[in-house]
């Protein structure tokens, strides 16, 4: 029994029937590699049973503290019923890439069972129509509390379900796994008396901590080392969610994506996701007449983590503010501008500081958190640098081996995340590297009220990549 950081229990303090804060992964398998060509419904039932002790995300279920008065707990509950969390669903006949999207925006949309350990999977068939795939795949919905991913949490899953070869490690049989006792409410209740004094020596780090980061705030403010993204504009993506969901994705050549990156100096990866997804939003802002003069803002993964790279426990999940840039039409030149912004964006949070956001969630007592959190999701007030974003772009570990599933083999997927309060658009980068092939996954999952052509997007996503990659490579022509 091990109780959740504040950072962890933000996600739950801030979920709602309307904005469930979970994220899916949907990855594809090729069965054809398991030594009977074929996988069952039963046969990832057992695997998962199999790799219970492997991922603590399996097996865990919430323990919440008597009237919010402290953060929740987790406690290990390995005896449910595995096959509860497993649905086996299929397609209709001659469904598309369309088709599984719609399908996975449908059970995006229902949120979790918070009595129970937070995930959910789903065994989808019948994906025979897409192109691409090979016949006879299926796909893994896997649909995980961002409670519950706390940094490393989601690599940790990938590397208990998956093998690097077809044949399954058959591990050991393991002694019966813990299970703790549901504690009282008195135990829970004197656990938050004795947490509130030590939550008064951390508010003294805390002040510590903020104190630097303030000055140095100041000092980048006066000498201009960070942007200034106070002129927001409001778009048909921000304002109150609904409670559906749509799902879309398109899939771009890995070596295409790091041949972007080399044409402005110093350029990420990330750098050139942000441009492609600014591209697309001013695609289909224009057609609708309804793309303003200033420019867009995004909010981005703030953990300083790389398309590709790993993800440290400890790290805050949160998000910074950086412009897309979107006043600009030249595509290359907009790369080079995105480039500049997440600079200064980037300097703005290291100003901030790695620990301050996360202690600061620790210090704060439960109630007083959990408090503004509910009073923010509920009137509509949000905070300052959430107010100022027009959708967010999420980087996410992705599968980068030939990975297997009870002998299937991973031939592609990406990750869908939640939605946050006043956003109704948010886009998900994956990086993934099956059988040497590489390609970088770019989703969304949006607010059908506010985005209700969702293929249309996607169309408008590729539009963007395509203009880029010609845009950079004419540029490269010309200095050669």
């Amino acid at each position: 029994m091990h109780q959740l950081s504040g950072q962890d229990a933000l996600f739950l303090h801030t979920e709602s029937d309307k904005l469930p804060q979970h994220t899916l992964s949907v990855n594809i398998y090729n069965p054809a590699t398991a030594g009977s060509g074929n996988v069952t419904y039963a046969d990832i039932v057992a695997h998962f049973k199999q790799r219970l002790s492997r991922s603590a995300i399996l097996r865990q279920r919430l323990a919440e503290v008597p009237l919010a008065l402290d953060q929740p707990y987790w406690l290990e509950a390995a005896d449910y019923p595995v096959e509860a969390h497993i649905q086996h669903l299929a397609l209709p006949q001659q469904a598309d890439w369309q088709g599984l999207c719609k399908l996975v925006g449908y059970l995006h949309a229902n949120p979790l069972n918070k009595a129970q350990p937070l995930w959910e999977a789903y065994i989808i068939e019948g994906l025979d129509g897409i192109e691409g795939v090979p016949d006879g795949s299926f796909a893994l919905v896997l649909k995980v509390h961002q409670a519950a991913l706390n940094g490393v949490g989601g690599t940790e899953l990938n590397n208990a379900l998956h093998d690097l070869t077809p044949l399954p490690i058959d591990y050991p049989r393991q002694a019966p796994l813990p299970v703790d006792r549901q504690p009282g409410g008195l135990d829970l209740l004197g656990r938050a008396y004795s947490n509130s004094w030590h939550k008064l020596g951390k508010l003294g780090d805390v002040a510590t901590q903020a104190l630097p980061a303030l000055l140095r705030i100041r000092d980048g403010n006066k000498d201009g080392t960070f942007a200034s993204l106070k002129d927001n504009v409001k778009l048909r993506f921000n304002g109150r969610v609904s409670s559906s969901r749509v799902v879309g994705a398109r899939r771009f050549d890995y070596k295409s994506v790091c041949r972007i990156r080399k044409a402005v100096r110093g350029a990420t990866l990330s750098d050139a996701m942000l441009t492609v997804v600014s591209g697309a939003l001013r695609h289909y802002l224009q057609e609708r007449n309804e793309l303003p003069k200033q420019s867009l803002i995004s909010g981005c993964s703030v953990n300083g983590r790389h398309i590709g790279g790993p993800q440290q426990s400890g790290e805050a999940p949160g998000l910074m503010n950086v412009s897309l840039c979107s006043d600009i039409s030249n595509p290359r030149q907009r790369l080079a501008a995105v480039r500049q912004a997440a600079l200064q964006s980037r300097a703005l949070a290291q100003a901030v500081g790695s620990r301050l956001p996360v202690d600061a969630a620790d210090a704060l007592p439960a109630p007083l958190f959990s408090g503004l959190a509910n009073l923010s999701r509920r009137s509509g007030i949000l905070p300052a640098a959430a107010a100022t974003r027009n959708t967010v772009v999420r980087t996410m570990p992705g599968l980068q081996r030939a990975l297997f599933l009870a002998g299937a083999q991973f031939v592609t997927g990406f990750n869908a995340g939640p939605l946050i309060a006043g956003v109704g658009l948010a886009h998900t980068v994956t990086s993934t590297s099956p059988d040497k092939h590489g390609e970088i996954v770019l989703a969304f999952t949006a607010c059908p009220t506010m985005l209700p052509n969702p293929q249309h997007y996607e169309q408008c996503l590729q539009r963007a990549f395509d203009e880029l990659l010609v845009a950079t490579q004419q540029a490269a022509r010309e200095v050669a």
